[in-house]
């Protein structure tokens, strides 16, 4: 499985990328739902935010701030599992290498449940990334959609998927500076995955 870094869900840093690298909600409608959904996700009621922002969608399926706003979300609701399994896995070789193998199984086995867990929502996240990423006519829009896109693909170990994401991201956001220079970093790892695979395949 490949890790995906990501630090302690921070309400506030969710919000500032919802609020801060996509534009308003108003001009396909929905502003008020979308407010509503920032607002609970500033409380730190992630799950509320993610049922207002699914409404929202359902009821302004053209919104794309919406669908964007939606989609971080289920990424955070995602990595709380996947993070949860990453510990898990630990645990259990920890546990294994001495030993102890009904606690390390024991372990193991809710690693796997939380990875299960994980799954649907990575996967309804990259739902609204390609409906972004296909009908958005805003290249920041598309830019961040496929950064995010990135990273789902990096837990399913889509990795060819992952390159196109972070190409397109570099592509349509024509970033600078730091985040130019993270973005490429993420392109040139991806990229020798990529060709590790292809090895394989060939091997």
């Amino acid at each position: 499985m490949q890790r995906l870094t990501s630090s302690p869900l921070h309400m506030a840093l969710i919000c500032l990328f919802l609020g801060g690298m996509v534009g308003c909600a108003g001009p396909a409608g929905g502003q008020k739902i979308y407010q509503q959904g920032m607002d609970e996700a500033n409380a730190g009621n992630l799950e509320a935010a993610v049922g207002t922002l699914q409404k929202g969608v359902n009821s302004f399926p053209g919104n794309m701030d919406m669908r964007l706003g939606l989609a971080r979300l289920q990424f955070e609701r995602g990595m709380i599992h996947h993070e949860r399994e990453l510990s898990l896995r630990r645990t259990g070789a920890a546990l294994l290498e001495t030993d102890r193998r009904a606690e390390g199984t024991a372990a193991n086995r809710a690693a796997t449940q939380a990875h299960q867990q994980a799954v649907p929502l990575f996967t309804s996240c990259e739902e609204q990334i390609d409906e972004v990423v296909s009908s958005s006519d805003d290249p920041k829009q598309i830019a961040w959609a496929s950064s995010l896109g990135m990273r789902v693909c990096l837990f399913f170990e889509r990795y060819a998927d992952a390159y196109e994401h972070i190409s397109r991201a570099i592509h349509e956001g024509k970033p600078a500076g730091k985040l130019l220079t993270k973005w490429r970093n993420f392109q040139a790892s991806i990229k020798e995955k990529v060709a590790g695979h292809t090895d394989d395949d060939d091997w």
